[in-house]
């Protein structure tokens, strides 16, 4: 479970109403891609928790296989692109207002987060430091880099990259029973990706550790940006 949280209603009472109307569409997506995406966890762990050992010596195994790999794979594609969509919305209501007079914003075709926070330093650069905005342009930069470099991400994206273009990456399932408990989930195989190397790991970590871990960064990132309005 999530333990940090982004409230957008702050978000709506401090954003100026002519910046939040033209980001309001990006904000809804964010709000589906979320609601999408955590609903899908909840059907995978579903999924991950019912196999049983009837399940694995018969043909139904591999309908549920299908079924979690497929699933695994629409979270991942999910959780990769959701700072792009957080740098639509920074695009809208902090750097469009610099412009034209200190900076351009960015063509919505050509946004993504690596581009806004290219952006953002710009815009930094050309503010004096003690002006409130340069502190506030700061903090959001390093939280944005926090997300796009923590290890869960960076992991999420070769992922999403690996398997673009080609078939899903291999997994299995593993079920062990002792006398006390029973531990089972399907396994992602070990894969390599331009050097980088990464070991095989669990649906279930997937889905409550690196999506969690993800989604607190992502959160953190929306409120700094609220805040931003407090400067």
């Amino acid at each position: 479970m999530n333990n940090i949280t982004w409230n957008l209603k702050d978000l709506k009472d401090r954003c100026p109403t002519s910046l939040l109307e033209e980001a309001d569409q990006n904000i809804k997506s964010i709000g589906k891609l979320i609601a999408n995406n955590n609903s899908l966890t909840e059907k995978l762990l579903l999924v991950n928790s019912q196999v049983t050992m009837n399940d694995i010596i018969d043909s139904s195994f591999s309908k549920k296989q299908l079924e979690a790999e497929k699933g695994l794979k629409i979270l991942v594609q999910d959780l990769h692109s959701l700072p792009d969509y957080m740098a639509q919305v920074i695009n809208v209501i902090i750097v469009k207002p610099f412009a034209p007079d200190l900076i351009q914003p960015l063509n919505n075709k050509d946004i993504d987060i690596n581009k806004i926070i290219k952006k953002l330093k710009d815009i930094k650069q050309e503010l004096p430091i003690e002006n409130p905005k340069y502190r506030g342009i700061e903090s959001i930069i390093d939280y944005a880099e926090a997300l796009i470099n923590c290890a869960e991400y960076k992991y999420i994206i070769d992922l999403n990259n690996t398997t673009k273009h080609r078939k899903w990456i291999d997994s299995d399932y593993t079920l062990k029973l002792t006398p006390s408990s029973e531990e089972k989930s399907f396994w992602l195989s070990a894969f390599e990706k331009d050097g980088r190397e990464y070991p095989r790991v669990s649906y279930e970590v997937i889905l409550t550790e690196y999506k969690v871990n993800i989604l607190n960064r992502f959160y953190s990132l929306g409120q700094e940006r609220n805040d931003y309005f407090l400067l």
